[in-house]
């Protein structure tokens, strides 16, 4: 295999089902590698990026396939092995008309890809991703549009001009791009910024949504636990807009989405069940059946909506970008 040049060493260079009041511990502040703040950011940051990875394949599966999942809202397939291609990875985009196209990915790992054999080998390789089909779960047999090529160190001048005139002389001028180490790193860093931006915008709303919904079951229950005689009872809606964003948004890395989804259903349960004895005629304190169902779906409430806002205070405060 052509990778192997590269690993040498002559180069320079769903929802779960909440039961109880406590969070599942397999779903308490999973902060993986679908959203993540970048490793330049850590302690890691000083280091080039091929010095991170041991090999190739820890390349591929610690940092191509989480920034690719970042990056793509479609189907990203890992196509890597013997039967590959040249393609080690391929993605689904839309175009601005919103007509799907397929890109491929080849990844490089190594301190210096040099001209001659490995830029030959690269090349070659290009243009298997080009001619060769690629066979997905979906979408069925493709052929790729763009390649891009990740390559975790440097491309040295000599190497990076010889792979773009091949790709030129073979009438793909303008469908290869070469991504080395440095590039691939700040595009890293901008995703994540953009992903935990939008993220906390969410989160933010909820969290407003929860304490406000947390005081307003204290108030009904407090304000329904005798009848009301001789004046109206007046009792706001539980807020759903936090949730409905919640459950919108690819956030089940950082909070459980099984409680969330939950708390929505009861919050909207309930909110029938207020409608229903506000709104109806008879008032109440004359339904007591519906009162009691009303009451017990907010007490059910209360925990999951305790626990949830633990969760997102927590992951808000892991979300915040460090100083400086």
């Amino acid at each position: 295999m052509w990778n192997k040049a590269c690993e040498g060493g002559e180069q320079e260079s769903g929802r779960g089902v909440y039961r109880g009041s406590r969070m599942p511990k397999t779903h308490e502040l999973v902060l993986g590698d679908a959203i993540r703040i970048s490793d330049a950011w850590g302690s890691d940051g000083a280091r080039p990026l091929h010095e991170r990875y041991r090999d190739e394949a820890e390349f591929r599966a610690e940092f191509v396939k989480p920034l690719l999942q970042k990056l793509c809202d479609l189907e990203v397939a890992e196509t890597h092995g013997p039967e590959e291609y040249g393609k080690d990875f391929v993605f689904a985009e839309l175009d601005r008309l919103g007509c799907v196209r397929y890109c491929a990915v080849q990844v490089k790992h190594c301190k210096l890809l040099r001209k001659g054999t490995q830029s030959e080998d690269l090349l070659r390789a290009i243009n298997e991703a080009f001619d060769v089909p690629v066979r997905l779960s979906v979408a069925g047999e493709q052929r790729i549009a763009v390649c891009y090529v990740f390559v975790s160190g440097r491309l040295s001048p000599q190497a990076r001009r010889r792979v773009l005139e091949g790709c030129k002389e073979g009438g793909r001028d303008g469908k290869v791009f070469l991504l080395d180490g440095d590039r691939l790193a700040q595009l890293d860093r901008c995703v994540s910024y953009r992903v935990h931006a939008a993220a906390r915008e969410v989160l933010g709303a909820l969290l407003f949504d929860l304490t406000y919904n947390l005081g307003l079951a204290r108030s009904i229950l407090e304000r329904t636990s005798q009848p009301i005689q001789g004046r109206a009872l007046v009792l706001d809606a539980f807020r759903l807009t936090g949730l409905d964003a919640t459950l919108r948004a690819p956030l089940g890395e950082l909070i459980d989405m099984g409680i969330a989804a939950d708390l929505w259903e009861t919050l909207q349960a309930a909110n029938r069940g207020l409608d229903m004895l506000l709104f109806r005629p008879g008032g109440y304190e004359n339904k007591p059946t519906m009162l009691a169902a009303t009451r017990k779906l907010i007490m059910e409430a209360q925990p999951r909506m305790v626990v949830l806002t633990a969760a997102v205070k927590e992951v808000l405060e892991a979300l915040r970008a460090p100083a400086g």
